[in-house]
């Protein structure tokens, strides 16, 4: 196999020769792009062989970062180091109203919303916000002095598609909701009730435990994630 390569600054072109494909012999031309936008390098991969081409599209990024004075927090991005944060890319996005702080119309920050209870916890999902659900620990902290912790996105999924009053939402009613958040108790095990098929009673499980609207701070939790 011979390869011949030639950088252009960003742009590097180059040549395999490929062995025999059966009785057949090969050729491929490479095309190999390099894209700097701003914090994400942007690759393209042309091929052509025996006159056909195909095209392969890489995204590769990094943090894209910003200094910070001593004591200093910035709304736009999350501190990872004394001195040092990063821009928010994707918990709930707010585009900042124009104005001073907003001169090109272009800012967003994350916006937080703490759920005290039961039911404050049950929430659905918000693709238009990338809305998604941290759960933190109040006595522990990071070397930044932040609450650590863990993050719950859901992936790709929708509410159900029928009417409030289909028969089967009386018996699960959980589907109603993306997330429902209850504090530990012994026996809350099936979110549709022990026998939803067979249950005569409307709302087992969640739907009921969740009316006591017990408190979620400090406790000892149950997240119930539905997709």
């Amino acid at each position: 196999m011979k390869k011949i390569m030639e950088s252009c600054g960003s742009i590097k072109i180059g040549e395999l020769v490929l062995q025999k494909f059966g009785d057949q012999g090969g050729s491929l031309f490479l095309l190999f792009a390099l894209w700097l936008i701003m914090n994400m390098d942007s690759t393209g991969t042309f091929i052509r062989q025996d006159g056909k081409i195909e095209a392969e599209v890489k995204l590769i990024g990094i943090l894209s970062l910003g200094a910070l004075q001593p004591g200093e927090s910035r709304k736009y991005g999350t501190t990872i180091a004394p001195g040092l944060y990063a821009l928010v890319v994707e918990v709930n996005l707010r585009v900042e109203e124009p104005g001073k702080d907003n001169v090109h119309n272009n800012a967003f920050y994350a916006e937080e919303t703490l759920l005290r209870s039961e039911l404050e916890a049950m929430r659905d999902c918000d693709p238009l916000s990338a809305r998604h659900w941290i759960i933190r620990d109040t006595r522990s902290v990071n070397r930044n002095g932040q609450l650590t912790g863990y993050k719950l996105v859901l992936g790709s999924n929708c509410l159900p598609l029928v009417g409030p009053e289909a028969k089967f939402l009386r018996r699960a009613a959980f589907l109603k909701h993306n997330l429902w958040v209850t504090p530990y108790a012994r026996g809350e095990d099936f979110p549709g009730g022990e026998f939803p098929n067979q249950n005569p009673r409307v709302g087992e499980g969640l739907a009921s435990w969740v009316k006591q609207n017990q408190s979620l701070e400090e406790a000892d939790i149950v997240l119930w994630s539905v997709s």
